[in-house]
């Protein structure tokens, strides 16, 4: 079965890592020229650290694939990576532009100095706070893992009595399989892997979302299953021009959803650019209102000051400077297909690789611009319904139990709107601070 061994308090996966690894000074990780440690981007959202005869083409693969299929970056060491007596500058360049390490531990891992040599760097990283590191125990003993016993052990003495490894680099190991053998993971033994990977992944997906939202995430109520369907819509590999429309009529959640994507995909670093324009419907009532949105958008994109005089002559310079830049842009709460055509006229506009995201009460706009990916947010059904009111009005996931019925009426007249819920709560809450003094 899986089961939560005792965890590190410094590795917690909660903790919030904003800023990108720099150099490291250990053996291992000993600074190299051409390091470039200044950038605040992570290139990796997840490391997977695993010996490839155990796990490659059967759980590392199927975890790869799930990661992957929410849209988190995930690196994999390619099998035709030349193995040699050091870790290659690639692979420890990559350990430090992630967020997290997936480390797999299986019979055979430690019999790889590769890998050893790897966990070292990892755990390197983690202790300065710099990546979490998720264990998972793979039909090995977390004791084994800790204590170098079983086929650690073996291992170990196969290594000691080779006479091109150090003792130092021995006592590295193990001192790196004593800490990440402690870290909390996930002890695979008997229940299905589909399920062990499906937690994994959600977990993972949870606290990125979490990481890059500028909402408080914790009263966010059924986000997680959205932002999942978003990101399969985005497909971040594929190099095509995406348009991803989202749809659902006022108070509904557009605009959260978009932006919680937006705070994550926007620090890829893969994108050249981003810019997220809000509430067009609004700034956009003149032809001179629709060219400041034009600057705008160029503007934050390009990262310098863009003057346009006309939004003909915008449209023409989007054309021409983001034509081969990959870039991510929010278009929020549009209702009109001249807003379109003046910010986001056509896929040429963009780079390949670029994605565009446009919300509106209006499905039909949307299919007239031909937005092939579109996603409908729905209202809440009334247990999540209660479930946001009640955050909002009493700071907790259910009502107090003078307040039920009150409640429930709050939430029939408010049906399903997140909008309507977190102002009707907020009212009520306000309310009784007041009789209260």
């Amino acid at each position: 079965m899986a089961t939560q061994t005792p965890s590190s308090s410094t590795s917690e996966v909660s903790k919030k890592r904003k800023r990108r690894p720099t150099s490291s000074t250990s053996e291992l990780g000993k600074k190299r020229k051409g390091d470039d440690s200044s950038s605040p981007r992570w290139k990796y959202e997840v490391f997977l650290s695993f010996y490839g005869k155990d796990t490659r083409k059967s759980f590392t693969d199927h975890l790869y694939v799930d990661l992957k299929r929410k849209g988190i970056l995930v690196f994999r060491d390619d099998e035709t990576l030349q193995r040699g007596e050091y870790i290659s500058k690639a692979l420890l360049k990559a350990i430090r532009e992630s967020q997290y390490a997936i480390v797999i531990f299986s019979a055979n891992y430690a019999f790889s100095k590769w890998c050893l040599m790897e966990l070292a760097e990892i755990v390197e990283w983690e202790e300065k706070k710099r990546l979490t590191v998720l264990p998972i125990f793979y039909h090995v003993d977390p004791c084994d893992v800790r204590n170098q016993s079983g086929s650690f052990a073996e291992a170990f003495t196969a290594h000691e009595k080779d006479p091109k490894i150090d003792k130092k680099d021995t006592d590295m190991w193990k001192n790196a399989l004593r800490k990440a053998g402690s870290i909390a993971g996930w002890h695979i033994h008997d229940r299905y892997e589909s399920t062990i990977i499906q937690e994994i992944s959600g977990r993972l997906s949870r606290e990125l979302n979490s990481k890059f939202s500028r909402h408080d995430y914790d009263k966010l109520v059924a986000i997680d299953s959205h932002v999942d369907k978003m990101m399969e819509l985005l497909d971040m590999e594929s190099d095509d021009v995406r348009f991803v429309g989202i749809h659902g009529m006022g108070g509904v959640g557009k605009t959260t959803l978009a932006e919680i994507i937006y705070d994550r995909v926007s620090s890829d670093c893969r994108f050249e650019g981003s810019s997220f324009i809000s509430c067009v419907r609004k700034n956009s009532a003149t032809a001179p209102d629709l060219s400041s949105l034009q600057k705008e958008l160029l503007s934050t994109i390009m990262q310098e000051e863009i003057h346009v005089y006309n939004h003909h002559q915008g449209i023409g310079m989007i054309m021409k400077r983001l034509q081969n830049k990959r870039v991510f842009i929010v278009l929020d709460n549009v209702d009109s297909d001249e807003q379109l055509t003046a910010l986001a006229g056509d896929r040429k506009w963009f780079g390949p690789g670029s994605r565009v995201i446009i919300t509106s009460r209006d499905s039909h706009l949307l299919r007239t611009h031909e937005v092939k990916h579109t996603y409908k947010v729905k209202p809440l059904e009334t247990t999540k319904a209660l479930q946001l009111f009640s955050l909002s009005a009493f700071k907790k996931t259910h009502p107090i139990e003078d307040y039920k019925d009150l409640s429930m009426d709050f939430v029939n007249y408010a049906q399903g709107l997140p909008l309507a819920l977190k102002v009707l709560g907020s009212f009520l809450y306000e309310r009784n601070r007041c009789m209260e003094k």
